[in-house]
């Protein structure tokens, strides 16, 4: 009994398949915006909260910012944000290495926060040290708050962000077709040629 296969259904386009048309850029780009302004946002708020005590003085209660625990944070930020104008701007080759760079400061925001969170009182020993005016003073007590989460989120969605780019990105739409001069698009249709940037851009080496 031979198998009959089944008719496509109308209108259904697979997840993969969507993620490498137009749908797949416009993911990738609002996953970037999110995660950059998720990052620099962050960024400026406090992160890490503690108390040294330097005897007799009472206890002195201090914060930590973004920027003085994981300076870092703002240029992968900015990475991720050029990623954007990146993936419209660029073709296939480039777009991949745009995704794969995204990608990799998204990995870096994550390391960012979770070190943080992994050794808060680590990430304030010289703050704490400056403050009590003594070489190796120790923060008595410490907590974090929650934008080191939210920085690990941000850099999961540039991390996503990242991988559907560098995988699916070979046929996303770009800026430059996009606003090529009309004459210039006009006269190469007219003469049924193609430059040979174009035939480079599609496989074809016209030397052949």
């Amino acid at each position: 009994v031979s198998a009959v296969p089944l008719p496509p259904v109308a209108g259904r386009t697979p997840f993969g398949g969507r993620l490498r048309e137009r749908p797949g850029l416009l993911l990738a780009a609002a996953a970037c915006v999110a995660a950059a302004a998720l990052g620099l946002l962050a960024a400026g708020r406090a992160w890490v909260f503690f108390v040294v005590v330097v005897p007799p003085l009472p206890p002195l209660h201090a914060a930590a910012s973004g920027h003085a625990v994981a300076a870092a944070v703002t240029p992968l930020a900015l990475v991720v944000l050029a990623g954007v104008v990146a993936f419209a701007a660029t073709r296939k080759a480039g777009r991949r290495a745009a995704g794969v760079l995204v990608g990799l400061a998204g990995a870096g925001l994550v390391i960012e926060a979770l070190t943080v969170v992994a050794s808060p009182a680590s990430s304030v020993a010289g703050r704490a040290a400056h403050l009590a005016g003594t070489a190796g003073t120790s923060p008595a007590a410490v907590s974090v708050a929650a934008w080191p989460w939210l920085v690990m989120v941000a850099g999961l969605l540039a991390v996503v962000a990242g991988v559907v780019a560098a995988l699916f990105s070979r046929d996303w739409p770009s800026m430059g077709r996009r606003y090529e001069s009309g004459p210039a698009r006009a006269a190469g249709v007219a003469g049924g040629e193609t430059s040979m940037w174009d035939r480079l851009d599609n496989g074809d080496d016209p030397t052949i």
